[in-house]
């Protein structure tokens, strides 16, 4: 990575090599801190708590792992293919900044 610097303001510059990598460091710092990735976490904790008592539900009730093992790969892609994309659109629209009131 390298780091332009203005000479003059006559439209040239120089590029400086980065040896040490730290402006990625602190590039990906600043991405992850302007995120607020905290602020994500008491909106997801209901969903954290579904998706544990779920899989300690199919963990314990055999008649789900016996339903998946008698399904086709083709039926079981079909039913993930979906859920899938419903989890990914709602924790986009978690993401989304939070709309100011006028």
């Amino acid at each position: 990575m390298e780091t332009n610097v203005e000479l003059g303001g006559d439209g040239l510059h120089y590029a400086l090599p980065d040896k040490r990598g730290r402006v990625r460091v602190r590039l990906l710092a600043g991405m992850i801190r302007a995120s607020r990735p905290w602020g994500l976490v008491p909106s997801l904790s209901p969903a954290l708590a579904s998706a544990l008592a779920g899989a300690a539900f199919g963990a314990f009730y055999s008649s789900i792992r016996q339903l998946s093992d008698a399904s086709s790969i083709v039926r079981l892609v079909l039913v993930t293919g979906p859920s899938t994309t419903a989890v990914i659109a709602w924790l986009a629209g978690c993401l989304q900044p939070p709309r100011t009131r006028t």
